[in-house]
């Protein structure tokens, strides 16, 4: 019998605080600080999280969480829906440099009208909608 395929999966919004990708991937997962570059991540009109889009010498923070079987992925991919496209990126641990492929959640061109000009930012985030986001996820 084969073992179940494991993937890695580059966060860098809501989905990066691990209570929340506890919520909606239905357990906890290892992970480390990485760093994605040439995306930069924005916020999106009218929401309280963001997305990514390519931009040349941008880089985007986040965490690198290993683990996730294909079960998984397809739980992550109803939460998320068809505003993003997981697609495989290159990201580079933020402490050793190392580079590795990872499933990561971009916005596709059909949805970048509803992006803002403003970066996103995950303090502002967890300090105004963190709670009641969790709260609504949990239910």
């Amino acid at each position: 019998m084969r073992a179940p395929a494991r993937h890695r999966l580059f966060c860098y919004g809501t989905l990066e605080f691990p209570p929340i990708l506890e919520a909606v991937a239905g357990r906890r997962f290892p992970g480390r600080a990485a760093v994605l570059p040439g995306y930069r991540r924005l916020a999106v009109r009218g929401q309280v999280f963001p997305g990514i889009v390519a931009q040349a010498g941008a880089e985007v923070g986040g965490t690198l969480y290993r683990g996730l079987s294909n079960a998984h992925l397809r739980r992550l991919d109803a939460y998320e829906n068809a505003f993003y496209r997981r697609r495989p990126l290159r990201v580079r641990d933020a402490a050793g440099g190392r580079s590795r492929l990872a499933w990561t959640y971009v916005v596709p061109a059909l949805y970048r009208h509803r992006l803002a000009a403003a970066d996103w930012d995950p303090a502002v985030f967890l300090r105004r909608h963190y709670a009641r986001y969790l709260r609504r996820l949990r239910r």
